[in-house]
């Protein structure tokens, strides 16, 4: 099956028709989703999935502070306080 057969057309989807589902992602991500994520959802090119992520990184500038741009990190605090006693 040919990427044309996935999304039902033989043409590819502008930024502007993809450009709703992804803000969609983000806010099931709550961050903006990486390039390679993009790409592996939508089934687009890098070119195409970079010009969208810097579309939804400045919406998101807009609306939020930094720090909502990126994932929280997985795991322990890099630098914990310490123990003093």
């Amino acid at each position: 099956m040919s990427t044309a057969m996935v999304n039902g057309s033989a043409y590819p989807a502008s930024v502007d028709e993809l450009l709703p589902r992804a803000r969609t992602l983000a806010q099931v991500l709550e961050a903006v989703p990486s390039r390679n994520r993009l790409m592996s959802e939508f089934r687009i090119g890098a070119p195409k999935a970079q010009t969208l992520r810097d579309s939804l990184a400045q919406a998101y500038a807009d609306v939020c502070p930094a720090p909502c741009l990126y994932p929280e990190p997985i795991g322990p605090d890099p630098a914990p306080e310490p123990v003093t006693g």
